[in-house]
């Protein structure tokens, strides 16, 4: 998650000693076929941000995802969100 200039973005997918919430899954990293994950992350607005009703209320773009993988192959794969708007 890369958040907006507005927002700071912590994620939400780690223990507090700093381990994966997904535990281990083997040297490689691969997720077997047709497994998913689902990531967590938590949003909030920066500081100058909060401070002022007005500017929070305008602040739609939150940031965007941006997805990397790797086939068994090796090969790269990417994806990349447009904007996220908050309503």
């Amino acid at each position: 998650m890369e958040s907006s200039h507005l927002f700071t973005v912590t994620a939400l997918n780690t223990t507090a000693d700093g381990k994966s919430v997904f535990g281990s899954i083997g040297s490689s990293g691969a997720v077997p076929s047709g497994s998913g994950r689902q990531y967590l992350y938590c949003l909030a607005p920066t500081p100058e941000l909060r401070a002022d009703p007005r500017l929070l209320a305008g602040a739609t773009n939150v940031g965007k995802l941006d997805i990397v993988w790797r086939s068994n192959l090796g090969e790269r794969g990417r994806l990349q969100t447009c904007p996220l708007q908050r309503m």
